[in-house]
């Protein structure tokens, strides 16, 4: 659920990064020394920092096909190769999948794995957006710290 709330937030997103993408495009191009006021500069940078917040990833297309049985590769889903050489085993192989029901744990597993993808990327988005509020925070810190010796320089060391 949190993957899916992710991804629609990052759909909503997409119209308003491109236009922030164009905004700051248009700022910057605009004639007159514009783009040179302090508070152009700022919108500028806002803007670009918005049309930058995209995804930094792809999510792959999951599924299990083949899997690896020793040295060999194995289909999953499909019926295995020896049928074809020994078409005498394929009333066997059906009453054997039924029993222990092959397609539905070939589903099922497919379910469990592309959930594990979607909390991967869930996760990683969160590390991501933690390390991202700590860089903001430190950035912060040190635009205080150096208001702060701003401050010290223009009041009590011009005494």
């Amino acid at each position: 659920m949190l993957y899916q709330a992710y991804q629609a937030h990052a759909d909503f997103m997409l119209p308003i990064r491109a236009l922030a993408g164009g905004g700051a495009q248009v700022i910057s191009l605009a004639p007159l020394g514009f783009p040179d006021n302090g508070v152009a500069r700022n919108l500028t940078a806002a803007y670009e920092l918005i049309a930058r917040s995209g995804l930094s990833h792809e999510r792959p297309p999951y599924g299990i096909r083949t899997v690896m049985v020793g040295n060999r590769e194995v289909e999953v889903q499909e019926k295995p190769d020896v049928l074809w050489d020994q078409p005498q085993y394929e009333r066997l192989y059906a009453r054997l999948a039924d029993e222990y029901e092959l397609k539905e744990r070939a589903a099922g597993l497919s379910r469990k794995v592309r959930v594990i993808d979607e909390t991967t990327h869930a996760l990683t988005d969160i590390i991501d957006t933690e390390r991202s509020m700590r860089l903001e925070a430190t950035i912060v810190l040190l635009i205080v710290v150096e208001i702060l010796i701003a401050f010290y320089d223009l009041f009590w060391r011009a005494k």
